[in-house]
């Protein structure tokens, strides 16, 4: 009888460690898979993918408009563009080489932005590097206060490549008044060729990571298959990235 009831109180005892034993284990694999993960991202092993532009307005739904639209010229504006030393001074950024690809991006300064934005210019560099047609990128900061703007301006300007210009308007944050960007769209980006809108992509938010669509855009307008881009893109990703700083700039490096 005694044997009985000890064999009944291990089962028992058994009974109520398992969950316990279970929870800690699942909670280990849990760790594990998330420790994997953050290591996977830190290394940069991200896939960055390039998807035909024209699923961007399928993909929003109701049409939202902010800029010139394709087909229309870039008409000419003023802003103010930052130089190496932090400087400001009045530019048309339209000027220059017609048949030079061209990309504009106008945007707030909100540091989901500006995250998003530092993502982007670095795909933007292994795209030029790869590629036998120099892209031209204008960055143009929006915001009711030129001063805060021209600071944030210029504090990117030092992990900028040289091929990006760095502005900022003076019109507040609806920008100048001949583009007809849209004050409630958080990053506008028009792709222009030979003068003219080839796609442009309004979006509500500022991207977070490089838009598929976007990257589809630039491998219409500098002529490159869009697997030929994804596999340029693919081959960057797999190697470290290193942080252009001022002090790299000036050794050459």
């Amino acid at each position: 009888m005694r044997t009985l009831v000890c064999a009944i109180a291990a089962i028992a005892l058994c009974s109520t460690l398992w969950p316990c034993v279970s929870t800690a284990q699942d909670n280990k694999s849990r760790s594990d898979t998330n420790r994997q993960s953050d290591v996977a991202k830190r290394s940069g092993d991200v896939v960055i993918q390039v998807a035909d532009p024209e699923g961007y307005s399928h993909l929003q739904g109701e049409a939202i408009f902010s800029g010139p639209q394709p087909a229309e010229k870039l008409p000419s504006f003023s802003v103010m563009e930052v130089g190496s030393d932090g400087s400001s001074s009045e530019s048309n950024p339209v000027d220059g080489p017609l048949d030079q690809p061209q990309v504009f991006i106008f945007q707030d300064e909100t540091g989901v932005a500006l995250r998003g934005l530092a993502g982007f210019m670095r795909v933007l560099r292994s795209i030029n590097d790869q590629s036998e047609t120099d892209i031209r990128t204008t960055i143009v900061f929006l915001g009711d206060d030129p001063a805060s703007l021209a600071k944030t301006a210029a504090k990117i300007r030092g992990f900028a490549a040289d091929e990006i210009v760095l502005t900022y308007s003076r019109d507040g944050r609806d920008g100048p008044g001949n583009l007809g960007l849209n004050r409630n769209v958080g990053s506008t980006i028009v792709l222009v060729k030979n003068g003219v809108v080839t796609r442009n992509f309004a979006m509500t938010q500022p991207m977070l990571r490089p838009d598929p669509y976007v990257l589809g855009g630039i491998a219409e307008l500098i002529g490159v298959e869009r697997d030929r881009l994804s596999k340029w893109l693919a081959d960057t990703s797999a190697m470290p990235m290193r942080r252009d700083t001022p002090e790299r700039k000036s050794r050459g490096d």
